[in-house]
């Protein structure tokens, strides 16, 4: 702000000074590093020196030794404690305003003024007042005027001038009002933030869009919060009944759903200028174009297309003058056209859009070489790009260890609808170029009510594709995103413990080296390759010691000479005693190794 109303006191200083003789409102414009001197250097008094200006867009009297200094020779310095930084405690003048000097010349140096008495209750005194006086309520007039042109300081009829600007009105009791809830359906993992503005429209004909008025925060460890919303018409076209409002423009991460339980009603209070103002500012990041931001908030306000759908790459050096946009989301033949005519209306004037929607060009194609007859930039606008798809197939296989290990059939199949539901969500949340990221899809799944134990196998679902295994995705090719199209979810049935005794022999330089490390080594590497094969797809269907011992080949540093094993059905509480026996789990049986025992003997 660079106008501030100066107070009644500074007029008549003002006033009287300049009637008496004084030098007043000698000005200067601020910069960090100017040099200000004053015009009468060589005559003025240094203790009669008044300084004002504006500081963070309000009026304020800097103090002498605390905000300023001055030299003999009438140089004013800021006071600093780094080139450029103010000193502690010290105000400077906002950057590009103009502050101002007001002091007093030595007698001898200059004639005697006409006028003397400054005295309260004299004639000088007493116009200085009184002009003073209707130059303060002026003064204080025209900052009200210069605030009202502001979006961020304008209030009551000025604010509805200034949002009329960008096509807002202030909402009365004519526009429809109500709630929506948000939800989800497990509790959320952290704070989930829905901004004010966001946008719901009816899932059925006939259409109704309405936003909400407010922010909140879905918090952590609940499932649904409640925003109050208001239609963006009036009258009748405006009400949506109850149950209706399910389609998010914008999805929110974390936010599955949305429902309106109530019907849209006509009540409450007018919109308050804190809410319109808020709305005129929105309008007013939306409403610019010729941008990358511009190109993609126009294109989210198309249903089924989110941000993160939308890819915008720009080359100043190899393309100048185009821009390549890929839309990866499925789009019918209206929306697509809807799309290319967002995008044709958005696009910067002279710069040519190219994009991956399945529609005819406006303009015809430009010549093979991408400009014109002459070499000139190309002229046509809107035209196609070739893509191999704007989606690369994801594959997961996952098993699933429930809570209980008495549920019934129809209590199993909850769960796995709740846990193919939750990863379909999660990977439909990945936008263009995003990894599919291994760790969050297992927090997902982990957060699922029921869900006791979880692991996944990750892998890409086409044809000469790579191995699963539990790493992240990347997009390939990289304007593409994530689209789940193999699931397979298992339930993991009764726990089978088995307790492993292996007798080793050392090798190389295990050989040489400390007999318990080397041991103690020993055992957690035989442990972790047991635990490998008896979870892994390719487990036999009868597990024996002979299988056992053929998944152990000799490594560098030990080999087996000798296994065994005791079985234990944990769920039936069942321990067999004997060794080796063979066993042959159900595919939902969970194999656990849970201990082996490891003893140096050399059986060549």
């Amino acid at each position: 702000m660079s106008f501030a109303a100066e107070p009644f006191g500074v007029f008549v200083d003002d006033l009287v000074g300049g009637l008496t003789g004084a030098v007043v409102r000698e000005a200067f414009t601020f910069l960090d590093d100017g040099s200000y001197r004053l015009g009468f250097s060589s005559d003025f008094l240094a203790s009669t020196l008044r300084m004002h200006g504006i500081v963070a867009g309000a009026y304020f009297r800097f103090t002498p030794a605390v905000d300023f200094s001055v030299d003999d020779d009438g140089t004013l310095h800021w006071l600093e404690s780094a080139p450029s930084v103010p000193k502690a405690g010290a105000h400077w003048p906002d950057r590009g305003t103009d502050f101002f000097a007001n002091y007093e010349r030595k007698p001898e140096g200059r004639p005697a003024p006409t006028l003397t008495d400054r005295n309260a209750g004299s004639v000088v005194r007493t116009l200085a007042d009184s002009f003073a006086r209707e130059y303060a309520v002026l003064s204080k007039q025209l900052e009200l005027v210069y605030r009202a042109g502001f979006l961020g300081s304008a209030n009551a009829r000025d604010l509805e001038q200034v949002a009329a600007l960008v096509g807002i009105r202030r909402r009365t009791r004519t526009f429809a009002v109500g709630e929506v809830v948000f939800s989800r359906t497990t509790p959320a993992p952290a704070d989930i933030f829905v901004p004010a503005g966001t946008l719901i429209s009816t899932g059925q004909p006939p259409q109704v869009t309405v936003e909400t008025t407010e922010a909140r925060t879905l918090r952590s460890g609940t499932i649904s919060v409640s925003i109050p919303v208001a239609s963006q018409v009036t009258g009748p076209a405006g009400v949506a009944g109850a149950q209706t409002l399910t389609v998010i423009h914008r999805p929110i991460l974390g936010v599955e759903a949305s429902s309106n339980p109530k019907p849209m009603i006509f009540g409450g209070e007018d919109e308050t200028d804190d809410a319109l103002r808020g709305r005129a500012e929105r309008a007013l990041e939306t409403s610019g174009a010729a941008t990358l931001g511009a190109l993609i908030g126009a294109l989210t306000t198309i249903e089924g297309i989110r941000d993160r759908d939308v890819r915008a790459v720009e080359d100043h050096l190899a393309f100048p003058g185009t821009v390549k946009l890929t839309i990866a989301a499925d789009l019918d033949e209206d929306t697509a056209r809807e799309a290319a005519r967002v995008i044709e209306s958005t696009r910067p004037a002279g710069i040519r859009v190219l994009h991956n929607l399945p529609v005819a060009p406006a303009i015809a194609q430009p010549p093979s070489d991408g400009g014109g007859a002459d070499g000139s930039a190309p002229t046509s606008f809107g035209a196609p790009v070739a893509t191999a798809g704007t989606s690369f197939p994801v594959g997961i296989f996952a098993l699933v260890t429930p809570a209980s290990s008495t549920l019934n059939v129809a209590q199993k199949a909850v769960l796995s609808a709740n846990v193919e539901a939750t990863l379909r969500a999660a990977v439909a949340e990945y936008g263009i170029g995003e990894p599919v990221i291994y760790n969050q899809l297992v927090a997902k799944a982990m957060a699922v009510d029921g869900v006791y134990d979880f692991a996944l196998e990750l892998y890409r679902a086409a044809p000469g594709a790579s191995a699963s295994g539990r790493f992240n995705l990347l997009p390939q090719p990289p304007d593409t995103r994530a689209q789940l199209t193999v699931l397979d979810v298992k339930l993991r049935g009764a726990l089978i413990a088995l307790d492993v005794s292996a007798d080793v022999a050392r090798l190389g330089l295990a050989a040489e080296a400390d007999q318990g490390t080397v041991l103690a080594a020993t055992r957690d590497d035989i442990g972790a390759r047991l635990t490998r094969f008896v979870t892994g797809a390719g487990r036999p269907a009868q597990i024996d010691a002979s299988s056992l011992l053929a998944a152990l080949p000799a490594t560098t540093d030990y080999k087996v000479t000798r296994l065994s094993y005791t079985v234990e059905l944990l769920d039936e509480g069942l321990r067999i005693l004997r060794d080796n026996v063979a066993i042959t789990p159900d595919p939902e049986q969970q194999l656990w190794i849970r201990s082996v025992a490891v003893a140096e003997k050399d059986g060549s």
